[in-house]
């Protein structure tokens, strides 16, 4: 075996036991931020982030690199806007098309791109096993997590529950103006009979009972 085969050989298996975050924040030179994601995570000089925040982070630093390897203007609102077309369930059919158009007009591969995002999951793995951290999460931390999780969930219904509606319109089937939607969660207490919106409850962190107790 030639010493450029053992080499490339060598090459393939670092790459196949390398984390996928690993490996594509060394396809886009993002150099240095494997520590950035780790400070972010930690809370090191700043608030704790999300597993999905730390993502969401480094995808779009994914999109911006591509656009600036492409030539593109790539100023942060709009590489914002773009990720979003490309990523948010609520994002319509149209304007994702018109995202993907835009990318690849500048030579940018769309379908590599959106291959290389990458999960929670993946971050998580990245931060455990790559650079050996792994964060205790406070009960303030789960609260903030599920919190996230219930208000993720509420946005995604309030979108469906637009879209619905706008298409009963288009098509006839409904008569209304200007609407808005609203979702509002209640939680009731069976036991003291008092009700609380979820940030309310969350941020008293108990309902009557704990008083009258």
């Amino acid at each position: 075996m030639t010493n450029n085969e053992e080499n490339s050989e060598t090459g393939q298996r670092n790459s196949q036991r390398s984390s996928k975050v690993d490996r594509v924040i060394s396809k886009y030179g993002l150099s240095g931020f494997g520590i950035e994601l780790e400070n972010r995570w930690l809370g090191n000089d700043r608030e704790q982030q999300s597993l999905r925040t730390l993502a969401d982070v480094l995808n779009r630093r994914i999109l911006k690199s591509a656009m600036i390897d492409s030539g593109m203007l790539a100023k942060q609102d709009r590489v914002d806007q773009l990720y979003t077309a490309l990523t948010d369930d609520s994002t319509t059919e149209g304007t994702r098309l018109e995202a993907l158009n835009e990318l690849n007009r500048e030579g940018i591969d769309t379908d590599a791109i959106q291959d290389d995002f990458v999960s929670h999951q993946a971050i998580h793995t990245y931060l455990r096993e790559d650079r050996g951290i792994e964060r205790r999460d406070s009960d303030t931390d789960q609260v903030a997590k599920t919190r996230e999780t219930i208000e993720r969930l509420q946005g995604r219904l309030q979108a469906v529950a637009e879209k619905g509606i706008k298409n009963l319109i288009s098509t006839g089937r409904l008569v209304l103006g200007s609407f808005d939607v609203i979702i509002t969660i209640q939680v009731v207490c069976t036991d003291c009979n008092q009700q609380y919106g979820i940030s309310e409850l969350f941020e008293r962190g108990h309902c009557n009972c704990d008083i009258e107790d």
